[in-house]
């Protein structure tokens, strides 16, 4: 929606991880795309990592980090962390024997660490792939329903010219607001072809 063909006046607050549009858009285009409503207010938390792993934003210089440095952040992490844990077996080696300290309870430590650090892993990537199963749906019956409008849109002009009842500036005029409007191209077909030149008149009058 953000990215897509015929979304011009979208946007995406990096703050709120959401879409943003005015009102009248946002109406204007879940007229057309009914199974859009549901992402009117929902978060997209993973939106802009989605955008560098696709490449999307690496291209154009937004927070253009690769998976090698976010692997080197993790490194740093767990080393900050391994040494905040030396410092406490050091506290507790001097309140305790020898013989009760456990010299394995460091490499236990970070085994969990490195369990818990997996599982939260594979829960994000889980959570991303579902995100995105849903919005590939989507965008694909997005793109199907702009097919089958642009192709409709495209017999429009051969059926109002040969109208006679029509002036050449209403004919004119009736092309600019029929095919600018999803719907009024949906409706222009679904009327009987006897009907239409005095539905044309009423919405040129509207």
């Amino acid at each position: 929606m953000v990215n897509g063909s015929n979304t011009s006046g979208f946007g995406y607050d990096p703050e709120k991880h959401c879409v943003t549009s005015e009102d009248p858009i946002w109406e204007a285009y879940l007229q057309v795309h009914k199974e859009a409503t549901r992402w009117k207010h929902k978060t997209f938390p993973y939106y802009e990592d989605l955008c560098i792993v696709f490449g999307k934003d690496r291209a154009q210089g937004n927070r253009a980090r690769d998976f090698m440095e976010m692997e080197q952040e993790v490194n740093l992490e767990e080393e900050t962390q391994d040494s905040d844990d030396d410092f406490l077996d050091s506290e507790e080696v001097s309140r305790t024997t020898a013989v009760q300290h456990d010299e394995t309870s460091p490499s236990v430590r970070s085994k969990k660490r490195k369990n818990r650090s997996d599982e939260g892993f594979n829960k994000a990537v889980g959570l991303i792939t579902e995100t995105l199963k849903e919005i590939s749906k989507d965008l694909s019956e997005g793109i199907k329903f702009d097919m089958k409008i642009n192709e409709l849109s495209e017999k429009i002009p051969p059926a109002i010219l040969k109208m006679n009842s029509i002036s050449q500036l209403e004919k004119f005029k009736a092309l600019t607001k029929i095919r600018s409007d999803p719907i009024n191209v949906q409706k222009f077909w679904e009327i009987e072809e006897g009907n239409r030149e005095a539905w044309i008149k009423y919405i040129l009058e509207g």
